[in-house]
């Protein structure tokens, strides 16, 4: 009996120690938010001409945008949203339509990220041949929208979704004196 326990002891700690862990480290943007992002991304210019935040591995093929909108510009041009709302007017947006075979969650899954509501799905289609899996998450803050979008090949799903997640869920809006 000792000798199974050592056993499964040791196939454990093999296969925990085969588990690929990286550094996570904290990104500000203009005092205005943070995220946690994994420290083998590095910030890039040229993934989306209106985010506030890039980051990408090209190395891992993994990106991040993050788009902040507040909500006092979009009342300014007679709009106005709720989160609900907000989240389907991003699932119109242009780059949406350019995924070929386009399939996302039926429903969008609700979180709530320290003291704000969000909602998140995944995305997955082709762009330019390739395979590709997206995670979108919408937060409502009381004063902005912030649009984080994730994506890397769909082949690397199961290698990144965790560490998605994990910058997601990080998201803190600086808070205001």
């Amino acid at each position: 009996m000792l000798k199974r326990l050592f056993f499964l002891f040791c196939i454990s700690i093999n296969f925990h120690s085969c588990v690929e862990r990286f550094d996570f480290t904290d990104v500000k943007v203009d005092g205005q938010y943070e995220l946690r992002v994994p420290a083998y991304m590095q910030p890039c210019t040229d993934l989306h001409k209106n985010a506030a935040m890039q980051l990408q591995s090209a190395e891992n093929d993994i990106y991040l945008v993050v788009i902040d909108e507040k909500k006092s510009v979009i009342h300014d041009l007679g709009m106005y949203y709720n989160l609900k709302s907000y989240f389907s007017t991003v699932l119109k947006q242009p780059f949406i339509k350019e995924i070929k075979n386009v399939t996302t969650d039926s429903i969008p899954v609700p979180l709530q990220i320290g003291t704000n509501k969000a909602l998140t799905t995944t995305i997955k289609g082709l762009v330019n041949n390739q395979h590709v899996f997206y995670k979108l998450t919408v937060i409502e803050t009381p004063t902005s929208f912030y649009q984080i979008i994730i994506w890397t090949r769909n082949d690397k799903k199961e290698r990144f979704e965790n560490d998605m997640m994990k910058i997601i869920e990080s998201f803190k809006e600086e808070k205001k004196i």
